[in-house]
């Protein structure tokens, strides 16, 4: 028998509704009264509604996100 190992992990995770098949870029920000936004990843719905998952969102420092439209 192979031996199954699971690991855990934490992670922030939203949900995204929008149109299928446009791509979104997904920002987020340290402060909300910051005009400064940092580009993350664009993401491209294949449903209305998808799940948006950053590895990174617990590393230590609260983020604040937001979807834009992508050109």
């Amino acid at each position: 028998n192979i031996p199954i190992n699971l690991e855990g992990e934490l992670f922030f995770g939203c949900r995204i509704k929008g149109e299928i098949g446009k791509t979104y870029l997904i920002q987020y920000t340290l402060d909300l009264n910051s005009e400064k936004w940092n580009d993350l990843e664009y993401f491209t719905l294949h449903k209305e509604e998808e799940v948006f998952i950053d590895k990174d969102g617990l590393s230590g420092q609260r983020r604040f996100y937001r979807a834009v439209h992508s050109p």
